[in-house]
């Protein structure tokens, strides 16, 4: 493997974990708005 393979796999993964960065938060306000519904 040569350092744009790695330099490449790197950038995938930070976008992959941005990606699930940003889903997260979506899911935590979806919560959010479901506890506030039951109270």
């Amino acid at each position: 493997m040569d350092i744009e393979e790695l330099k490449k796999q790197v950038s995938d993964l930070q976008a992959e974990k941005e990606a699930m960065s940003a889903k997260n938060k979506e899911l935590l306000s979806e919560v959010k708005k479901l506890k506030a519904k039951k109270r």
